[in-house]
């Protein structure tokens, strides 16, 4: 029995060493596991982290991302006071836009916002427009007399409640002004005289010489009258300018560029608040015809549009003018 139980003794031995030791091997697996796993699982929260920190300062600094907001015209180079229409997309945040723009110091331009429905109003360079969150066109008109070609960048935002700018877009118009660069006319064939005086002579008198250049005879140019005429298979268009505004006083001029005779028609002056002209029913104009009118006491300070109206034009986008 002391053989058998001696036996016993040393087998349980042997088991409890053989368990002993796979436990410790069991620990030291899950110990090498649970280091390999560690460092990825702190990479991603450090990474989430980093993110929101990220975000977060992006959005007090007004740096984040334009992700939605595209900014828009259907023009890139326009005239002078030429209305043109901005368009963007809605963002689905709490907030609103804000539009604005910045001009050159010396060829300083202005902003005419409305369009032939409403009366312009002046914005000044650097000054902020604010506009409902559900609002996504905006119809302009730039004022350029400084120089022939300006740059006009464009700037529109989306800001939160607090102001805080959450999208930004911005956009770039070249303005033309025609009237500015071709003012210099050449004026040839003038006759000229010169004179030759003699430097003075104490010793002996020296006769004066005078020279002239021969008369130059200019032929007289037969002068050719045009009269208009209508072509029944042509197209009516007629446009509207403001020739100048001086004192208080509005030149209006309607001209017919168009190929057929014009039926009846008519213009309107606003200003803010207020309409200081409507037309009657004018006679209609040959093409190449023009009308002007001279409009006193209109206080044009804060811009005015003038628009043009007949039953058979062909082209709408120059009957309306903003200054």
């Amino acid at each position: 029995m002391n053989d058998v139980q001696r036996n016993e003794s040393i087998a349980v031995k042997i088991l409890a060493i053989i368990g002993f030791s796979a436990t410790i091997l069991f620990f030291a697996w899950l110990l090498v596991v649970v280091v390999k796993g560690t460092p990825d699982t702190f990479s991603s929260l450090a990474t989430i982290v980093g993110e929101k920190e990220a975000f977060q300062e992006e959005l007090a600094q007004g740096r984040q991302a334009t992700r939605k907001l595209a900014f828009e015209s259907d023009k890139s180079v326009v005239n002078t006071r030429e209305p043109f229409s901005l368009t963007w997309n809605t963002v689905d945040e709490d907030g609103n836009f804000v539009f604005e723009y910045t001009c050159d110091p010396e060829n300083k331009a202005s902003v005419l916002v409305g369009d032939a429905t409403e009366i312009p109003t002046r914005l000044a360079c650097g000054e902020q427009l604010p506009l409902s969150p559900l609002t996504t066109n905006l119809t302009i008109g730039i004022v350029s007399e400084n120089a022939r070609f300006t740059d006009v960048p464009m700037r529109l935002r989306f800001v939160d409640t607090d102001n805080n700018p959450l999208y930004d877009a911005k956009l770039n118009m070249t303005v033309i002004n025609t009237n500015i660069g071709n003012l210099q006319e050449t004026v040839a064939g003038e006759a000229t005289t010169t004179e030759s005086v003699p430097e003075e002579n104490t010793d002996e008198e020296t006769p004066t010489v005078v020279e002239t250049e021969p008369e130059v005879v200019v032929a007289p140019v037969p002068v050719q009258w045009i009269y208009p005429t209508s072509n029944p298979a042509g197209y009516v268009d007629l446009r509207i300018t403001v020739q100048s505004a001086q004192n208080n006083t509005v030149v209006i001029d309607v001209t017919n560029i168009g190929t057929k005779t014009s039926e009846n028609w008519s213009f309107i002056v606003n200003i803010p608040e207020r309409t200081v002209y409507n037309s009657p029913a004018e006679l209609p104009l040959k093409p190449k015809e023009h009308a002007v009118f001279t409009i006193p006491d209109v206080d044009y300070s804060h811009g005015l549009v003038a628009t043009v109206t007949t039953s058979n034009d062909s082209n709408l986008t120059n009957n309306s003018v903003l200054r």
